[in-house]
């Protein structure tokens, strides 16, 4: 980010009224819209983190992980669950 730029989030379809601002859109705006399967690119973009650290939090002890021959997914109310468990300690 340049030092004269600033992030903004803004609505679906709106338009950045400034070359200086960088537009950020969100995926989802609450939890029930998540799906209810989360992949290592779901949980990325939700905790705000890099893929590569999604993965390495996915193979951490005690994340709610379901393999699926190759594929890793998360239930989604397990996954809000341990989010909500890693909040409270």
């Amino acid at each position: 980010m340049l030092p004269n730029q600033k992030m903004t989030w803004i609505e679906k379809g709106e338009l950045a009224k400034s070359e200086e601002v960088i537009v950020m859109t969100r995926e989802y705006y609450s939890n029930d819209q998540l799906p209810c399967m989360l992949n290592a690119d779901k949980i990325a973009k939700y905790l705000e983190i890099s893929r590569a650290g999604a993965y390495e939090l996915m193979h951490s002890e005690g994340f709610p992980l379901i393999r699926i021959g190759k594929r890793m997914i998360v239930p989604r109310d397990k996954f809000l669950e341990w989010v909500d468990n890693q909040t409270a300690r």
